[in-house]
């Protein structure tokens, strides 16, 4: 056997006799310190020899697993410092070639401790040479049994008109609340979210072109096989990543129509619902539910001729000083919003001054009354953030945090409309409860002069706060309106932390085949 503790790799025999213990740290041994994670047993450079794999800190090793004796070692180019490994190499073949892949948690910050300042490290090495066999199973058997009798194929994208389920957590008629982002299309295109075995209606989601990356959150009801469905255009093939914020009860939420698809009240470009909506503008339209329940609607601006911005409100409301959705000339950058239900049983959608635009607007379903607490009282966005005056704090650097305060009890769920704005590089961020050590997963991606707004739900903290964590690629400053929150009654996080639940990215064949 060979095992870590305390900074060593040691071997015994069957009979429990020690036979060989050498130090894997960069820093001289002692008990308490750590290679937490396993070793990986392989033949790396096919010399008929079994080879002890492992990293400890900045430095990969390859002993001899027979006598201990060290084959080499190779310093990670990672330019900060790698905590402790938690991960065991994996050692693979590829097209006839070892490679010893290893995954670290870095330390930009230089604290030494595992927090939302640290970075994700994928480093991988080859040999040159072709992997040798081992006599015995080892390690998941030995991970270079990958390439054997059963091949695995690579990672392949939604193709045109495909569809992607995955399960989320919750009941069948529950409504699970997901953030899409399509990235590496092949053409222009876009895609929607439905319950399993739902025929998708003629609405949308997402779009998406060669380029972008522009996230939007859907909601659809979690089918009788505890699933829900992307599904993609009939004119690109797009890849997909899919993380499920949460999901509310279905006790809470009615959909839009009894399929749970989304139902299209606006299309100004047809004349449904409507005119082209000029500067200022305003377009009205009925939904299901009560007045004082809460219309979730996913809006598309098309077609502007500025720039521009548009806000959803409930109707009769005078809107605040706030967004939903920003365009320019050029641009589809859909967006959800939330607004109580008028007495009329209508909500609106009040244009910028700076610009007409057609208007797409989809129904999604409605969140009842008694679930769902509005930022403000007339039901307008509450504006929390916006660090371009100060407002909430100063402008967000790489790896940052900025957290606020908004309305509700502790385990609530807040719904932000999340705009990044300003950017000095390509980056992402996430909306999580203070306290909540980040997950791999985002809200929001921006690039140098983009706006691209999302909405994101996060439990409140104990603090009544919750928090948005900046990549660490760049700086950025944030726009944070409150829209309102989902009382925790009616509200089930992804995972209990309350972050976001990756659960689907076919980038790396995650979630689809």
């Amino acid at each position: 056997w060979i095992v870590s503790g305390g900074g060593m790799l040691m071997s015994w025999n069957a009979a429990g006799q020690l036979q060989w213990q050498q130090c894997v740290m960069d820093q001289p041994c002692s008990p308490g310190a750590g290679t937490f994670g396993g070793v990986a047993i392989a033949d790396v450079n096919n010399d008929g020899t079994l080879d002890a794999v492992v990293q400890a800190e900045q430095t990969l090793r390859v002993l001899n697993a027979v006598t201990g004796s060290s084959q080499t070692s190779v310093r990670s180019r990672y330019q900060h410092g790698l905590l402790p490994s938690f991960a065991t190499p994996t050692v693979a073949s590829v097209n006839g070639k070892t490679w010893i892949v290893q995954v670290n948690i870095g330390d930009p910050n230089g604290n030494w401790q595992a927090d939302g300042g640290d970075d994700l490290v994928v480093s991988i090495w080859t040999t040159g040479t072709a992997l040798g066999a081992a006599p015995w199973p080892t390690f998941k058997g030995n991970m270079a049994r990958t390439g054997g009798p059963e091949s695995v194929p690579p990672p392949q994208p939604v193709v045109p008109s495909g569809r992607a389920c995955f399960k989320v957590s919750g009941s069948a008629g529950d409504a699970a609340v997901v953030n899409l982002t399509p990235v590496e299309a092949t053409n222009n295109g876009y895609g929607l979210l439905v319950s399993s075995g739902v025929t998708p209606p003629f609405a949308s989601n997402v779009n998406y072109a060669p380029g972008t990356i522009d996230p939007n959150v859907a909601v659809a009801p979690i089918g009788v096989d505890g699933q829900v469905c992307y599904i993609n255009s009939p004119l690109a093939s797009v890849d997909l990543v899919a993380d499920h914020l949460g999901t509310i009860r279905a006790s809470a939420y009615e959909p839009a129509v009894p399929s749970g698809a989304p139902d299209r009240k606006v299309d100004t470009r047809d004349g449904l619902g409507g005119g082209r909506v000029p500067p200022s503008g305003r377009v009205c339209f009925t939904v299901a539910g009560l007045p004082g329940d809460a219309a979730v609607i996913n809006l598309t601006p098309v077609n502007a001729d500025n720039g521009g911005y548009g806000l959803l409100v409930s109707s009769g409301v005078t809107p605040p000083f706030a967004s939903n959705v920003n365009y320019a000339p050029g641009t589809i950058d859909p967006n959800v919003a939330i607004a109580p239900i008028g007495a009329d049983g209508r909500v609106c959608y009040i244009n910028s001054p700076l610009a007409s635009v057609d208007l797409v607007a989809d129904h999604l379903g409605t969140i009842r009354g008694n679930a769902y607490v509005p930022a403000a009282e007339s039901g307008a966005p509450d504006r929390k953030v916006d660090t371009r005056i100060g407002l909430g704090g100063g402008r967000v650097p790489p790896s940052g945090r900025i957290c606020f305060a908004v309305t509700g009890s502790p385990g609530d769920a807040a719904v932000i409309n999340l705009p990044p704005v300003d950017a000095d590089n390509g980056g992402f961020g996430l909306l999580v409860s203070p306290g909540v050590t980040p997950p791999f997963a985002s809200n929001v991606n921006y690039r140098v002069g983009t706006i691209d707004p999302n909405v994101a739900v996060a439990p409140i903290g104990r603090d009544g706060q919750v928090c948005y964590v900046n990549a660490s690629s760049a700086s950025v400053d944030l726009v944070a309106d409150h829209l309102g929150t989902i009382r925790g009654t009616a509200y089930v996080p992804a995972v209990q932390s309350g972050a976001p639940y990756r659960k689907v990215d076919t980038r790396i064949g995650l979630g689809h085949a």
